[in-house]
Order: structure tokens, then sequence, then C-alpha cells
């Protein structure tokens, strides 16, 4: 999939070709609203520590991915964190988290968990309170598949007891 940016007219492709709403340009660092195109936002040009670019793939479980997108999110300015959005081929999402070297592969879930003080239920399995995280976006690259928002976000952290 190609698209060219409205401000600088650089082109912008990937080689999946999946449906997006916004795009972040490889040139200028807007956010490319594709129904309107038109800048959303103006971006950072700031890369803090990114391993895995949007022109990067490989094989995980066997599954080859390819990076969609990268974002990379801060908790009060302190710490940061990357998050990798994948897809296959036949559009199945998956995402890497990567912290301080520390790497966490994920794939979405349908079920529903029940959350109680401290622990939660999953799939039959008991998972104890990690930490909960309130975070914003500082930086981001890529093709999404909805729109970007940049309201602080709080993730719930659990792990097997």
């Amino acid at each position: 999939m190609e698209f060219v940016c409205p401000l600088c007219q650089a082109k912008n492709e990937h080689q999946l070709d999946f449906k997006i709403e916004e795009y972040v340009c490889r040139s200028c660092y807007n956010l490319i609203d594709v129904r309107s195109n038109k800048s959303r936002k103006q971006l950072p040009r700031l890369a803090s520590n990114i391993t895995l670019d949007t022109s990067k793939k490989g094989v995980i479980d066997g599954v080859e991915y390819f990076v969609v997108a990268v974002v990379v999110r801060n908790y009060a300015n302190v710490a940061d964190w990357r998050e990798y959005y994948l897809r296959d081929k036949e559009g199945n999402d998956a995402f890497l988290s990567e912290s301080d070297g520390h790497w966490v592969f994920m794939l979405p879930q349908d079920e529903e968990f029940s959350e109680h003080r401290g622990y939660c239920n999953f799939k039959g399995r008991v998972y104890r309170h990690y930490e909960t995280t309130p975070s914003g976006i500082s930086y981001m690259e890529g093709f999404f598949d909805e729109k970007v928002s940049f309201k602080p976000a709080t993730y719930k952290e659990y792990v097997i007891v």
C-alpha cells in the first residue's frame, strides 16, 4: 500500500495492504487522517531506542509478522517503553512490548477475565496484580487501522502466580 503525504508529498509505503485510518508521514512526522487527507497532529521526531521500525518483518512461533506501527509510551516522563504493532499476511494482529531490554509477545484475546482485588482469573489460571501504569504517547510511526487517541491511557499488568 502507498500513501502520499498531502503536506510534503513523501511516499509512505508498507508491504502489507490493509485498511487504515491514519498514518505518520516518514518525512514530516505529521499524523495524517486518510479520509480527509489532512494532518491531524504534528508529532515529535524523537525516536527513543526504536529497535524495529515499519520496514522490518520477522517470524515468531512459525508465523511471519510485519511491523506496521510503533508507539513509544511514557510514564510521568520518567520511564518509557516501546510497543510494536504486528500483523501477519492474513490480517491477524500481534504485539511486542519492550522495556529496558525485556520483551513481551502478546496476542489479542476475546475471552473475558474476572478481576478481583489484587488478582484476576483468565482461562482457568490465577494472575497476581503487578502494576497499574498511567501513560502517554511520546513518539509514534507507522500505519494505524483506527484513530489514535492521545488521551492518557492506563494499563493494568498481571503476572502468573
